[in-house]
C-alpha cells in the first residue's frame, strides 16, 4: 500500500471512529455525531446503552448532567480517576470495575453535577422530577441537594425551611436509598405551578456507611438526568435556545470605557471582553464565589470561597492551584 493510500484510508478510519452516536456524551449533546438525522436518544444506537436510560429519561438525551463542576472522594478513599463518568448518558455495561462509566464517592464522598443545557425544574404534580442511576452490587445511600437557578427558586426554599448549611448554595433535599431513585421536588415544597421552580445543578452525599475498602467504595453515580427540564438560552451560539423567539437574550458584553486610549477606572458587571494583555501594577481581588460558574470555558478562573483555593477549569474538571 503506498503512502497516498495509507493516508487517505487513515482520514476514512477516522471518520468511521469519531463519528458515531453511541456514548454517555455524543448521545446527550442535542447535535446529530453520525449525520442520519437522528439526534442524541431518538438514533437507535443511543438506546442500546445498557439501563435504559433514554427510555427513563423520555427520550430526552439534553435532560441529562452534561458538566462536571466539582468531585471530593471520601476521607482517606482513594479518589476515582476519572470522575467524568458521571456525566451525559448512563452507560454502565455490566463488567467489573469503572471502566470509567461511573463515578465512585468513596465513603462519605461527593460530586457536582451541572446542566448547561437545560434546567431541571418541578412538574407541580406527584411525578418524579428527578433520577440518580446510582449503581453497583451494593444498594449504597446518599443525600441530594439542589443549586437554584434564580432567585425566586431560592427564596421559595428559604421561605419553607429548606436548608443551605454550610451557605454554598446548594439546599438539602434529603436522602435517596440507593440503586436508581427519584426525587419529587413538588413533595418536598408544594404549591408551585409546573415549571417555576428551576435548578441548574445537584450535589450528591454518599451516606457513609462502611470503610474505604474494595475497589468502588461508596455510592457509585453512573449518571443523572432531569425528567422534568426546560431548555436554557446558551450564549453567542445564534440559536434560540429555550424556544422563547429570541436568539442570545441576555448575553450582552459590557465594556470598560476608555480615555485617550487608556481604561479609566471602571466597575463592569457581567461579562467584558479583553482583547490583549492585562498589566496589573498592585493586586487583583476576585470576590469569592460558594461554587464553580456553570458552562466554563477552558482556562476560566475563580476563587472559592468555600474551598479557600483559586480554581482553574482545564476542559475537563476544576483544577485547585495548589
Amino acid at each position: 500500500m503506498n503512502k497516498g493510500m495509507l493516508f487517505i484510508f487513515a482520514i476514512f478510519f477516522s471518520m468511521q471512529v469519531y463519528s458515531q452516536e453511541n456514548n454517555a456524551i455524543t448521545c446527550s449533546d442535542g447535535i446529530d455525531n453520525d449525520g442520519d438525522g437522528l439526534i442524541d436518544c431518538q438514533d437507535s444506537e443511543c438506546d442500546l446503552l445498557s439501563d435504559g436510560g433514554c427510555t427513563i429519561c423520555l427520550e430526552n438525551g439534553l435532560s441529562f448532567a452534561d458538566v462536571l463542576i466539582e468531585y471530593i472522594p471520601g476521607p482517606g478513599c482513594t479518589p476515582d480517576p476519572d470522575p467524568s463518568g458521571a456525566i451525559g448518558v448512563n452507560d454502565v455495561d455490566g463488567t467489573s470495575g469503572d471502566n470509567p462509566e461511573f463515578v465512585f464517592l468513596g465513603e462519605g464522598g461527593s460530586i457536582r453535577l451541572g446542566f448547561t443545557n437545560n434546567l431541571l425544574t418541578n412538574s407541580g404534580d406527584s411525578d418524579a422530577d428527578l433520577w440518580v442511576f446510582e449503581v453497583g452490587n451494593d444498594v449504597e445511600s446518599s443525600q441530594l441537594e439542589l443549586k437554584p437557578s434564580d432567585l425566586f427558586t431560592q427564596s421559595a426554599l428559604q421561605q419553607v425551611g429548606i436548608p443551605d448549611s454550610d451557605g454554598d448554595g446548594y439546599y438539602e433535599f434529603g436522602g435517596i436509598s440507593g440503586s436508581t431513585s427519584s426525587l419529587d421536588i413538588d413533595a418536598i415544597i408544594q404549591g408551585y405551578a409546573p415549571g417555576v421552580l428551576r435548578f441548574d445543578a445537584v450535589e450528591i452525599i454518599d451516606v457513609p456507611s462502611g470503610s474505604c475498602s474494595g475497589n468502588t467504595p461508596g455510592a457509585d453515580i453512573d449518571a443523572v438526568c432531569a425528567l422534568q427540564s426546560i431548555a436554557q438560552e446558551l450564549c453567542f451560539n445564534n440559536i434560540d435556545d429555550d424556544g422563547d423567539g429570541l436568539i442570545d437574550e441576555g448575553c450582552e458584553f459590557t465594556y470598560c470605557e476608555f480615555d485617550n486610549g487608556l481604561p479609566t477606572n471602571a466597575e463592569v458587571e457581567g461579562n467584558a471582553c479583553i482583547n490583549g494583555t492585562i498589566s496589573v501594577s498592585e493586586a487583583v481581588q476576585l470576590t469569592p464565589l460558594n461554587a464553580p460558574p456553570l458552562s466554563p470555558k477552558v482556562g476560566t478562573m475563580y476563587f472559592d470561597g468555600v474551598l479557600s483555593k483559586l480554581r482553574v477549569w482545564d476542559g475537563n474538571e476544576w483544577k485547585n492551584c495548589w
